[in-house]
């Protein structure tokens, strides 16, 4: 085999995919060139090997949401089709398309239940052995590193591994002071792992690393929101720190939406960002719903601040900002009729906000307005329902306010063919909205399909 860390193995009777043991049990897995090494003392030793950064998770059927065991899946189902002949016959290392297989519909049916037979297999025999695998890990170690983004999966573990017990419970203690440390050992500054290890007091270790206290608060799970991030969020600590304390949810849902909308703001004035900290929770149950309305109010409220500045204020920024490229006012300002300030209440804002968006929807002339491309499919009745097809953004903006969701940030999409958007009535009124998505020149339901209920 391709291992060279004088580690004994053991081989598995599934052909391919390997458990690997020695001494002391299990300790992973190896395909070909392949190997994924996971027991604490192996990895302290030798790394993962070649698998590159685990999830520490079973392969998901979605690889998007994995770590890199799905490498290992990926290549035993690759070798299963190549020993079916279920290949590319002019390139052996790409997979065929079903249709190459042949022009017999009963022998298409026949490779097409092979086909997903094997990937069924070939997924169900990794999980198996994955499974084995991480039963050599210490089960709250597992549970410590599973409560943090994918991501950062590895380099936690790693570290662990490395360093024991102590880092095991800052991780469930402190998790920003934890990642804000492995950062810096892992760009050669070992300050924050060597004053855990000798059992520092938490306020000093956060006060050497420059980490606002209100960090603490930060479940594991957000830790991946560039707002956790020292080193490059442009949001002053300090701020942060105040707005935490005030404002931040207990939950890790409600923190993922507070911070998504922060976030959406951090570079503009000091006032806004408290008006958005204070309200973050106030814009949506989803971090897509808050999103959407948040970037509807900042629309509002960076408009309102360009109405209320002189032609030499604009260049002042311009220089400040752009390096002296101007910064022309734009059209919808001039609807501006009662300008934001972070006094004013949140429905407040909303009615100012909706007042002006409408405004400039019907202010809207020439270019200003994006006509889309010709429907897919022409107004159509089915179920009882009308389905209208959305031919420009002006209704586009309005079907979003109507039904309160973000279909009104899906222009892109619609512009570039990628999908085209219905809104589906009875008697005129909306009931709701569906995205339509071609695939593989195919047309189908998209995941953007919303009910009124959805909205905020």
């Amino acid at each position: 085999m391709m291992h060279s860390n004088n580690l004994a193995e053991t081989v598995q009777p599934y052909p391919g995919l390997e458990l690997l043991s020695d001494s002391k049990g299990l300790y992973g897995l190896a395909i070909e060139d392949l190997s994924y090494f996971i027991r604490p003392d192996v990895v302290r030793k030798h790394g993962f090997g070649k698998i590159g950064r685990p999830g520490l998770s079973l392969v998901c059927k979605n690889h998007h949401f994995c770590g890199d065991e799905y490498l290992l899946y990926s290549r035993l189902f690759e070798n299963k089709l190549k020993k079916h002949e279920l290949i590319h016959p002019d390139d052996p290392d790409v997979l065929c398309d079903l249709d190459w297989w042949s022009d017999d519909p009963k022998e298409k049916a026949k490779n097409r239940q092979l086909y997903f037979g094997l990937k069924k297999g070939a997924f169900r025999i990794t999980n198996n052995l994955i499974s084995q695998v991480l039963a050599t890990i210490p089960e709250y170690w597992l549970k410590t590193v599973r409560r943090y983004p994918i991501s950062y999966r590895a380099s936690l573990y790693s570290k662990l591994c490395e360093h024991g017990e102590r880092l095991v419970q800052m991780a469930n203690t402190f998790p920003a002071l934890v990642m804000d440390a492995i950062w810096r050992a892992e760009n050669s500054n070992l300050d924050g792992i060597n004053m855990i290890l000798a059992g520092k007091e938490l306020k000093a270790i956060a006060k050497a690393l420059d980490i606002p206290m209100a960090y603490r608060k930060l479940k594991p799970g957000v830790m991946r929101n560039g707002l956790t991030d020292q080193h490059n969020s442009p949001v002053p600590p300090a701020l942060l720190n105040e707005l935490m304390n005030a404002y931040l949810p207990a939950t890790t849902h409600g923190q993922r939406v507070w911070l998504r909308v922060v976030s959406g703001v951090r570079n503009y004035p000091t006032d806004i960002i408290r008006w958005f900290g204070k309200y973050a929770l106030w814009m949506g149950k989803t971090k897509q719903e808050a999103d959407s309305l948040a970037t509807d109010l900042a629309d509002y409220i960076e408009s309102s601040m360009r109405a209320e500045m002189t032609d030499d204020d604009m260049r002042r920024i311009a220089l400040l900002m752009v390096g002296g490229v101007s910064v022309p006012k734009k059209s919808g300002d001039k609807f501006i009729t009662r300008p934001f300030n972070s006094k004013m209440a949140f429905n407040t804002v909303m009615r100012l906000s909706g007042e002006w968006h409408e405004a400039v929807a019907d202010g809207m002339e020439g270019n200003e307005n994006i006509q889309f491309p010709e429907p897919w499919f022409p107004v159509d009745h089915e179920g009882g329902l009308e389905f209208i097809p959305i031919t420009e953004y002006v209704d586009l903006f309005r079907e979003g306010k109507k039904m309160r969701h973000c279909v009104a940030t899906y222009a892109d999409n619609i512009t570039s063919g990628h999908s085209y958007i219905y809104s589906a009535r009875v008697d005129g009124e909306r009931m709701h909205t569906v995205e339509l998505v071609m695939t593989d020149k195919r047309i189908s339901l998209g995941s953007g399909t919303w009910e009124m209920q959805c909205g905020t």
